[in-house]
């Protein structure tokens, strides 16, 4: 897909554009001069080939091409362009990226498989402003409502997210990143601890360790 997209169809792309200036420069000469017609009936075939060319390859690989595009350092090592130039991400945005909450990302490539990951924790309790409180390893870390399920499904806290693990290790060679952290979907909450509260100490403590990667989980 990329040897077409980035290689084959630039290269179409420059000769069409030759192919169509020689053919408005000549159009007006060919009833005058005979190596006009020739020009112009030349580059009207090699247009009529590109186009060829270029809406089989787009019929081929169009579904791929849009879901590669757009991509960012969370998904690849590097962003390609045309004549496959490659230009490193800088440290800054593989940094920012590895730490941003994006599934969709993976998901629109079509080449991550995502895996879902959980994980017990132990539930403090909620403070009257609505905000969740849990100990996750050696951390006392706070969550909003939004990330909250009360359930009568578990008997033990929990949180629960996702990896996307890339489907063809194929991939890595041409610098797609093998997985992701692990994204954060939500916090579940044995439903008989839902009248649970905090205390001033524990929130005290949250405020230290406040962070958007919890231990390797991006949580917000």
């Amino acid at each position: 897909m990329e040897q077409f997209y980035y290689w084959h169809f630039a290269v179409m792309l420059i000769i069409g554009l030759i192919a169509f200036l020689l053919v408005i420069s000549t159009v007006s000469h060919i009833k005058v001069s005979k190596t006009a017609k020739r020009i112009l009936q030349t580059s009207c075939i090699v247009l009529l080939l590109v186009g060829a060319y270029s809406a089989y390859g787009f019929t081929k690989y169009g579904d791929l091409i849009n879901k590669t595009g757009g991509l960012n350092a969370a998904v690849r090592q590097y962003k390609r362009t045309f004549f496959m130039m490659d230009f490193p991400y800088s440290a800054t945005e593989k940094s920012a990226y590895s730490i941003a909450l994006i599934p969709q990302v993976f998901e629109k490539t079509d080449l991550y498989i995502a895996k879902e990951k959980s994980q017990d924790i132990e539930y403090l309790g909620k403070n009257p402003q609505g905000v969740y409180y849990f100990k996750i390893q050696d951390g006392i870390y706070s969550a909003g409502k939004r990330w909250i399920e009360f359930t009568d499904k578990v008997d033990q806290p929990r949180r629960v997210g996702k990896v996307y693990y890339l489907n063809d290790n194929q991939f890595q060679k041409i610098g797609f990143n093998e997985k992701s952290r692990v994204m954060l979907e939500k916090y579940q909450i044995p439903i008989q601890l839902k009248n649970k509260t905090s205390d001033r100490e524990i929130e005290d403590q949250v405020f230290e360790n406040k962070t958007t990667m919890i231990q390797g989980w991006i949580s917000k």
